[in-house]
């Protein structure tokens, strides 16, 4: 059950709406509170293209979970804006970043 609701939630936020963007390949969905609840963003980027992609002010720090789109993808999280300091790798859904809750600054991505 919970895997279902769990798939459920992430293919409403990796909804069409980002046909808009046709140069993204794929998504990173990032949540404030643990299981994916509370303030959720949606970060497009572009696969294997190494592009690192800072947190707005506003969701700077806050990061409780994260769900990678599909399989194959490898996201890592980093502390400072820039993509630099402590980082942590994701590869799948994560329901509390435990060892980096709240430290989450920019990301970079690949697949």
């Amino acid at each position: 059950m919970i895997k279902f609701l769990i798939g459920a939630a992430l293919a409403a936020y990796f909804s069409p709406a980002f046909s808009q963007f046709p140069n993204y390949t794929s998504h990173l969905l990032l949540c404030e509170d643990r299981d994916l609840s509370g303030r959720c963003i949606t970060f497009p980027y572009v696969a294997n293209a190494s592009q690192c992609i800072n947190m707005p002010n506003y969701f700077n720090d806050v990061v409780s979970s994260v769900a990678p789109e599909g399989s194959g993808h490898n996201c890592t999280l980093y502390m400072d804006y820039a993509c630099t300091g402590m980082n942590r790798s994701v590869t799948a859904f994560v329901s509390f970043l435990s060892d980096f809750d709240d430290r989450t600054s920019s990301f970079r991505c690949t697949s």
